[in-house]
């Protein structure tokens, strides 16, 4: 029933300058606009908000964590915020990319081509996808969680992450959602004209991971 949101504090219309807290407000004190008219993820209902006039008090905000100004120590906000906001990203497009798989191995298990007498699971090409798409998946997973658990270990004594524990977790996030759109696509092609159909989950598949990869 609460909803939390971004806020500078201002006088008089100007901006003071202390950092951004999150400020909490009940659901009743905001509109929900139906702006998130889009292709891909369609379900995260990511529309827009308006607030107007509601006085949040101090006991109903809390810094950014992580961000300037914060004022917790903890492992967590020890991460940088831009670290966080890449490895969330990718576990969405992960788990796309894993259920294209998975329904594919279902499509591929009953349908019979056309012209042909045998299953598209027995079909080379077919396999070969699912074997390059989980190869795929599965190493660029791997270095992700490799790269954030090594933050998550600095974090937890005490540290920061360095320039280039950054820079390889951004490479890993970068890489992963790549590997998803490239895992998706594999089976895809691979599973022919069954996949265009809009009653068929591989069709909403291919629309939402594209969107990850657009995320900054």
């Amino acid at each position: 029933h609460f909803f939390g949101g971004l806020v500078s504090a201002s006088k008089n219309g100007e901006p003071l300058p202390e950092p951004p807290r999150f400020a909490i407000v009940t659901r009743e004190d905001i509109e929900i606009l139906d702006t998130w008219n889009v292709a891909g993820l369609r379900g995260s209902g990511s529309h827009d908000v308006r607030v107007r006039d509601v006085f949040v008090p101090a006991e109903r905000t809390v810094s950014f964590i992580g961000g300037a100004g914060a004022s917790e120590d903890t492992p967590l906000a020890r991460i940088p915020n831009g670290a966080r906001l890449a490895y969330n990203k990718v576990g969405v497009g992960l788990g796309i990319a894993r259920a294209a798989i998975d329904d594919f191995v279902g499509l591929a298990t009953g349908k019979i081509p056309r012209f042909s007498s045998t299953s598209l699971r027995e079909r080379p090409f077919a396999q070969r996808a699912v074997a390059r798409a989980e190869a795929r998946l599965r190493g660029a997973r791997a270095f992700v969680l490799e790269a954030v658990e090594e933050l998550w270990a600095g974090a937890g004594e005490g540290a920061g992450p360095s320039d280039h524990q950054r820079a390889l977790l951004q490479i890993a996030c970068s890489d992963a959602a790549l590997a998803s759109a490239e895992a998706v696509d594999l089976v895809v092609e691979a599973a022919g004209t069954s996949a265009n159909w809009l009653d068929s989950p591989l069709e909403r598949r291919v629309r939402d991971v594209k969107v990850i990869r657009q995320h900054v």
